[in-house]
């Protein structure tokens, strides 16, 4: 259901976990679905102490965790600014801005960036992303920019998430994520 327009795109209200989580999000264009709730399923309580959620979207794996496991403080982490208006306003509206946090900036940041906006290095027990699956050069775009964006990343861009994710790691820390496995 169309809930909202806000610079003249529709957004629908949507339940996730049955219905513990709310999330705002674009009508068209990329949607959080199933990979969102069973990425945040993935991860134990003993690893969501500290989690950083990249390409956190609106925020709804994140939001997840932190629904479910009470002890998590979690770190959202996108580079698109209408997504990141939307995450806050979901982290508000789920009353989780006591343990949920959303940084915008994007994975090829420098560390010293990183820790300008509040990223510190080594210092997530875990690390979730459900990175774009598809080379930029292949397929057919949609049409909808953020839908692409989501989707399809250059070639070489797998390797910037994966050492970004390794540099916020702390020690003894974890990877999950969701991607081809021929990648």
């Amino acid at each position: 259901m169309i809930v909202s327009t806000t610079a003249g795109h529709a957004q629908t209200d949507d339940a996730f976990l049955g219905g513990a989580v709310n999330i705002l999000q674009p009508e068209t264009g990329y949607r959080a679905g199933l990979d969102a709730v069973m990425l945040a399923a993935a991860v134990g309580t003993e690893e969501a102490v500290d989690l950083l959620d990249v390409g956190a979207g609106v925020g709804t794996a994140g939001l997840c965790v932190a629904r479910r496991i009470h002890s998590a403080r979690v770190t959202l982490f996108e580079k698109e600014p209408a997504l990141v208006r939307l995450a806050r306003e979901n982290v508000q509206r789920n009353d989780l801005g006591d343990r949920v946090r959303v940084l915008e900036g994007d994975v090829g940041l420098s560390a010293e960036l990183a820790q300008a906006i509040g990223l510190k290095a080594e210092s997530f027990r875990c690390i979730i992303a459900n990175p774009p699956f598809h080379d930029l050069g292949t397929g057919t775009l949609s049409a909808d920019r953020l839908k692409a964006a989501a989707h399809a990343m250059p070639e070489d861009s797998l390797e910037r998430w994966v050492r970004f994710m390794a540099r916020m790691a702390a020690p003894g820390g974890s990877a999950v994520w969701i991607h081809n496995a021929e990648a």
